[in-house]
Order: structure tokens, then C-alpha cells, then sequence
């Protein structure tokens, strides 16, 4: 017997014993249909799958993703659909262009990503990149569409937006990775860290002829 069976079955004890008209299980079940109808609508509706564990983290692999279309130009474009397929609907590259700025879907999104870059990853910046059409146009029917990584990538730099940063020698904006991160990309470390080593001997050889000049004296 299931709970609601046994539910079922005390309401109708107790009426009968207060002299109550008894309430039968058909109505019951008449009624819980009634209430779920009301709330989900008359409609065949499935729950999401809850049980499959979200990851509490992205992968390194999401923000090389933003980094790279964040910095994305035409040349590119071909190796970064192959390499990250499930970041844009693949029919976004392919979109026709605005009759305004004659910009592709693709281009518009990039230049909006930098925009948010440089705000900080406003909410403002951030509703507009989310709010993309995941489906193919031309649909009229309400459906939830899936979630790409962009808009996952988008959503977890507003929350920790201290990741978008730009490069101070070259101007490149990239994904900090840890704290520390403040150049990119590589090549911009060493040459930075080479310069600052010419500059500490510059200053110890000054401080060494400075010292000579002393004794001398």
C-alpha cells in the first residue's frame, strides 16, 4: 500500500468514526491530478534530471574558450569552431549579418564580450550575452533551449570578474587563472621580467659607482 493509499485510508476512518460522509480514494486521486494539471499545465511535462551532480568548478577548458574567442579574429575562426564545438550554437558562425551594423552574429557577440571586459562584466553586458538564441530562428513554439559554454563562461566571470583582465605591455584582455596572473600572453611575462632585471642591475651598478666614488674622495 502506498502513502498516499494509506493517507486515503485514515481520512476515511476518521470520517466515518465523527460521522462524516467518507471521502473516497478515486476522489483523491481525481484531485491530485486536478492540483498537478494546475501546476504544470495540461501538457505532457518531464522534471529535469536533478540527479546528476553539477561540477562546482569550469573546466580550464571553458576559460581557454572565452580567453581565445575574446581575442578571436576571421583568420581563426575555422580552428576555433573545430576545437571548441560546444561553445556557440554551430549555427551562429553561419548568421546572416545585422542590416545595421553589417556585423555576423559572431562578431556582434565578440565585440559585446569585449565591452563587458572592459566594465567588469557589468549585468547589463551580461544579460545581453546570455540572452541568446540557442535554437535555430523560425521556432515559435516555447522550448528550453540547451546551455552552451559561452553563456556558462559569461555567467561565472560576472561572479568572479577579478578574471578579466588586460595585458599591460600589449593591451590583450585574457582570463586570470590565479591571482597573481598579470600578463599574457607568455611571451609579454618574459620579456617584462627581462626588463625588470635590466633595470635592478641598472640600478645595482649605480649604486656600486656611487659607492666607488666615495671611497675615492
Amino acid at each position: 500500500m502506498t502513502k498516499d493509499a494509506r493517507t486515503a485510508e485514515y481520512i476515511q476512518k476518521q470520517g466515518s468514526e465523527q460521522g462524516e460522509t467518507p471521502v473516497q480514494w478515486s476522489a483523491i486521486e481525481r484531485r491530485s491530478k486536478q492540483e498537478q494539471k494546475w501546476k504544470y499545465g495540461s501538457g505532457d511535462w518531464t522534471p529535469p534530471d536533478l540527479t546528476t551532480a553539477l561540477p562546482k568548478r569550469f573546466s580550464p577548458e571553458v576559460w581557454d574558450a572565452l580567453e581565445r574567442f575574446v581575442q578571436l579574429s576571421d583568420n581563426s575562426l575555422e580552428d576555433f569552431r573545430s576545437k571548441y564545438p560546444a561553445f556557440l550554437p554551430h549555427w551562429f558562425y553561419d548568421a546572416g549579418p545585422h542590416l545595421e551594423t553589417r556585423l555576423s552574429a559572431w562578431h556582434t557577440w565578440r565585440n559585446l564580450l569585449r565591452e563587458a571586459w572592459h566594465s567588469g562584466f557589468h549585468p547589463e553586458y551580461v544579460a545581453q550575452l546570455v540572452n541568446i538564441p540557442t535554437t535555430q530562428p523560425g521556432n515559435t513554439m516555447f522550448e528550453v533551449q540547451p546551455v552552451y559554454d559561452a553563456q556558462r563562461a559569461v555567467l561565472a566571470m560576472m561572479l568572479e570578474s577579478w578574471r578579466a583582465r588586460f595585458c599591460p605591455k600589449c593591451g590583450s584582455p585574457f582570463v586570470a587563472l590565479k591571482a597573481a596572473d598579470k600578463y599574457f600572453p607568455k611571451q609579454c611575462f618574459t620579456e617584462q621580467r627581462r626588463e625588470k632585471q635590466r633595470a635592478s642591475k641598472r640600478k645595482r651598478d649605480r649604486k656600486r659607482a656611487k659607492s666607488l666614488r666615495r671611497k675615492q674622495r
